[in-house]
């Protein structure tokens, strides 16, 4: 989308949640004064997000042979989300940045993206049951936490059925030679390139080398899933700190809601969008909108804005680790 429909569509939400001035000048008043005690824990609610993220991905690199260190997957993570957050279409740059750092970590190409493509789906997986815990949670919330958890379970029988695909090692050794033979019979049958045939077999047998088992799945999963649940209580602290009772029965699906938005690539890392779908559906009830948009100004400060100088921080050891060989490097 063009910068100038970035614009658009970022001013119409911003329009449409701000509201009126007098709300504005209440948040402006209530962020003036958080808890400090609140503001402290919401930022190592962050901090424990991005451990967790890069441990259960280093619980998945483990299956290859490869004991990648926890400071240096975290510092790879955070580096990746700044580019996310702050590039338009981030994705291609935050991947581009988590592919050619884990080569020079020693990984095969094919192992990079079977590790990329896995942590992605299981993440997202994550994010969807917890979508429908808030949808249980919140059962009299109308249809969108209905619809939002029916939504969920389908796409987490999908993720099951392709991660379970995933699992190269375990107690099915025969399914790792079928790609091999599936490559030989098209290169005597259907005349595939040698050049071709000979790179899709490295391909198979690099595949080959993983022993996945269904229990570091699991483990990572829940990894994951702790991950997105700090980051959610960052949100909560954030309406504690400034004095307002998080809406706990609303929470779970108004959070999952805003990190789906924020998937869409129409505005880098769901500017605009994530804070209007949070005050969209956290200020049913009868909620204050001058508290709901505190709360979701200090949590966005802190999970979004704080992404930009702590992602600098984060390349900066990326590189010291890569040229200096440091503490970082994995093994």
């Amino acid at each position: 989308m063009p910068t100038l429909g970035l614009l658009v569509v970022v001013g119409l939400v911003v329009r449409a949640v701000l509201g009126k001035s007098s709300d504005i000048s209440r948040s402006l008043h209530l962020l003036a004064n958080p808890e400090p005690g609140l503001v402290a824990l919401a930022v190592l609610l962050e901090v424990l997000s991005y451990l967790s993220y890069a441990r259960g991905q280093q619980v998945l690199a483990r299956a290859t042979g490869r004991t990648l260190r926890l400071p240096w997957l975290a510092a790879l993570a955070i580096s990746a989300q700044a580019l996310l957050d702050f590039l338009p279409a981030g994705y291609i740059p935050a991947n581009v940045l988590n592919f050619r750092e884990l080569r020079r970590r020693g990984l095969a190409g094919a192992i990079c993206a079977w590790l990329l493509g896995l942590t992605s789906l299981l993440y997202i997986g994550a994010l969807l049951v917890i979508a429908c815990a808030g949808a249980v949670i919140d059962a009299h919330g109308g249809w969108v936490p209905r619809l939002l958890g029916a939504l969920a379970l389908v796409a987490i029988a999908a993720i099951a059925a392709v991660s379970t695909g995933a699992l190269t090692g375990g107690p099915l050794p025969a399914l790792r030679r079928v790609p091999l033979a599936l490559i030989a019979w098209l290169e005597r049958r259907q005349g595939l390139p040698a050049r071709l045939a000979g790179g899709s077999r490295d391909v198979a047998r690099q595949m080959a080398a993983v022993r996945l088992t269904r229990g570091e799945v699991a483990q990572a999963s829940v990894l994951f899933a702790i991950g997105w649940l700090s980051d959610a209580g960052c949100l909560a602290c954030g309406f504690g700190a400034v004095g307002v009772l998080p809406p706990w029965d609303s929470l779970p699906v108004a959070y999952a809601i805003a990190q789906l938005v924020a998937f869409l690539p129409v505005t880098p890392g769901g500017l605009g969008l994530v804070e209007g779908s949070l005050a969209v559906t956290l200020t049913g009830g009868g909620r204050s909108l001058s508290e709901v948009l505190a709360a979701i100004l200090l949590y966005r400060g802190l999970s979004y804005w704080a992404t930009l100088p702590a992602g600098a921080v984060g390349y900066v050891a990326l590189r010291h680790a890569r040229t200096h060989n440091g503490k970082l490097v994995g093994g």
